[in-house]
């Protein structure tokens, strides 16, 4: 069996058998400047990042107080970084900083909305720079009902302010941009409504029973539809191929038990199955030439454990039964696949430490017991030239 995403108490335990030196919360800045490609990963504490530099083997520490730190993403340029910081319980707020430490900003200004609490989660930079998205979960405890919490799709600006919606169903996550940063797809329990009656043009969301399917808009908010439509089960884990022109996504047949499919991101067909035989899909990524995936899966293959596969599309003209992408014996129990930009290098968790596959050497490197962690490595975009090109503000 693989061993489970571990708890954060897990981890600390684990951290002080092994004699872990445990950071102090603050920015540890370097005079060397990063060169790139980067992958950034968590602090084994969760209270800060790892940002380590593949070209000249550097590792810069940033920490920026007590509470977890949860990386999003990098600004198209590479030079900033979006996360979540959960400075008091209950509370994820949303931050961007430089990648020395600097100009570290809050993002979100909410205002009064009547929530016990809130967490902005899975910040994404837009292709162009002007929109960070995110999940916006809040949490309301009202005298006279049940508690409950609504989860949106939002935005704010580089600059921060009062956030904007995209959905209203209250019942959203997992927003992914294209790659040209023209559309979203976003999981949501939406429900549609078919028939044009009084009863259902006065229906609300709470009337009638959705389930999560996936939707599309464009990034100005409009041309919204659902992509998906299955009889029953769930669909999450969107991410659009190279060219946007395929969204996989993960098809929960039953618990533990999964299907990983793609169709086109306009609906004009339906979706395919690229794993005949359905395992548990923990992770998986477009491999970047566009006519493969590579997927963290257990029990597929005759392999209980949780390892990288690779998985061509079934219409394309090099189809070929899945393999797997590292052999390599010290390398097992994977978990997020992340391809660096220029496509050579994948990033991933094994057994919670770090990994870097080289797919042109066939060499794996681990980067130790430091990494280890409960969440996905980060890369830098192919617009980063590195810190030196990064404007001065």
């Amino acid at each position: 069996m693989p061993p489970p995403r571990l708890s954060i108490l897990g981890l600390l335990i684990i951290i002080l058998i092994l004699g872990i030196p445990l950071f102090s919360a603050s920015a540890e800045q370097s005079s060397t400047l990063l060169q790139g490609p980067l992958v950034v990963t968590n602090t084994p504490e969760q209270d800060g990042f790892l940002l380590i530099d593949l070209a000249t083997g550097q590792q810069r520490r940033l920490s920026f107080g007590p509470g977890n730190h949860y990386i999003g993403g990098f600004s198209p340029n590479g030079c900033e970084i979006v996360f979540t910081w959960e400075q008091r319980p209950g509370y994820g707020d949303l931050y961007a900083v430089r990648l020395d430490g600097s100009h570290l900003h809050r993002l979100l200004d909410l205002g009064s909305t009547g929530a016990l609490s809130y967490r902005a989660w899975e910040p994404e930079w837009s292709p162009d720079g002007s929109k960070i998205v995110f999940t916006l979960i809040r949490y309301y405890d009202p005298a006279d009902q049940e508690p409950y919490r609504t989860s949106h799709i939002a935005w704010v600006t580089p600059q921060g302010g009062r956030p904007e919606f995209y959905s209203n169903s209250g019942m959203e996550s997992q927003p992914r941009w294209s790659s040209d940063g023209r559309r979203l797809v976003y999981v949501s329990n939406q429900p549609v409504i078919t028939t044009a009656t009084p009863e259902a043009e006065s229906a609300s969301a709470e009337d009638i029973e959705g389930k999560p399917e996936l939707w599309v808009v464009n990034a100005d908010g409009q041309n919204k539809f659902r992509l998906t439509s299955f009889a029953a089960n769930a669909v999450y884990n969107p991410r659009w191929s190279p060219t946007d022109f395929y969204i996989a996504f993960v098809y929960q047949v039953q618990p533990n038990f999964h299907q990983l499919m793609v169709m086109p991101s306009d609906g004009s067909a339906p979706a395919m199955v690229i794993n005949e035989q359905a395992g548990t899909i923990l992770d998986f990524v477009w491999q970047p030439t566009g006519d493969a995936l590579i997927a963290a899966m257990q029990n597929f293959g005759g392999e209980t454990r949780n390892i990288l596969w690779r998985l061509t599309l079934p219409n394309g003209p090099n189809t070929f039964l899945p393999t797997p992408l590292i052999n390599d014996p010290t390398s097992l129990y994977h978990d997020y696949p992340r391809f660096s930009a220029d496509g050579r290098w994948v990033a991933f968790r094994a057994a919670y430490e770090l990994q870097v596959y080289d797919t042109v050497l066939g060499e794996v490197q681990t980067f130790g017991s430091a990494t280890m962690n409960n969440n996905p490595p980060v890369w830098s975009p192919a617009g980063f030239q590195g810190e030196a090109a990064c404007p001065s503000k």
